[in-house]
Order: C-alpha cells, then sequence, then structure tokens
C-alpha cells in the first residue's frame, strides 16, 4: 500500500488506512491462533519423539527419505546465582549479561517508593482498536 506523507494525510486517507490496518490485524491474529496451535501440536509431536528415542537409545530413523534424530547441545546455564553476580561485580564482566528490565519489579518497586538509579522512562506509541 502507498501511504501517503503523514503531516500531509488528509482525514479520509487517514480512515482508509484504519480501516485496512483493522483488517490487516485481523487476518494476522486468525493466522496467529492457527500457527500457535500447530505450534502446540508440533511440541507434543516432539516431546514424544525426543522422550521415546531418548528412553530406546534411538540415536536416528530415516523416514521417508529425511533423517530424524536427537541431537546433543551444551549451553551454559547460571547454577550459583550468587557467585556468578559476584563474580560480574568483582571483574567488571558486564558482557556476560544480557540487559533487559523486568518491568513488574521495577513497577512493584518504584509503587514502593523505592529509587533504582539508571531506571528512566520512556514513552512508547501504539495504534488501539476498540469497539466504540
Amino acid at each position: 500500500m502507498d501511504y501517503p506523507i503523514p503531516s500531509e494525510a488528509t482525514r479520509d486517507e487517514i480512515e482508509s488506512i484504519i480501516i485496512a490496518w483493522r483488517a490487516i490485524k485481523e487476518a494476522r491474529l486468525a493466522q496467529d491462533k492457527l500457527a500457535g496451535k500447530l505450534k502446540e501440536q508440533e511440541e507434543e509431536a516432539k516431546s514424544f519423539l525426543l522422550s521415546s528415542m531418548m528412553a530406546q537409545e534411538i540415536e536416528g530413523l530415516v523416514v521417508q527419505g529425511y533423517q530424524t534424530g536427537v541431537s546433543k547441545k551444551e549451553v551454559n546455564i547460571v547454577s550459583d546465582k550468587a557467585l556468578f553476580v559476584d563474580y560480574v561485580k568483582t571483574t567488571g564482566s558486564i558482557e556476560l549479561l544480557q540487559f533487559q528490565i523486568a518491568q513488574g519489579a521495577v513497577k512493584e518497586r518504584i509503587e514502593n517508593g523505592e529509587q533504582i538509579p539508571g531506571i528512566g522512562v520512556m514513552e512508547k506509541f501504539d495504534i488501539f482498536n476498540r469497539k466504540s
């Protein structure tokens, strides 16, 4: 869809884009719902296969010309949070962390009067759509 320059859009153009946006969103939500159901079925089948193949020590099977098997990958986890946090503080190795604020925890502390250094507020804009 070709959109006009936002500051020059007429009311009619904005209204037609609102209608188009609603239709697009409704179509996407329907697809998301279907995809969610398919994902759930996929995960159930995958869980069954992992359990079965591991219990029976099956590394892989060739079915319909495709090899399907169990893969193993080691990933790092925090097994002792206190030791890890102490290490990061001591060495300054903040590159080991991913920064994402836990919105609920921050909100709760602020509501309790606590000030958290380094936390600010940013306005986030979105479009809403509700029946009038």
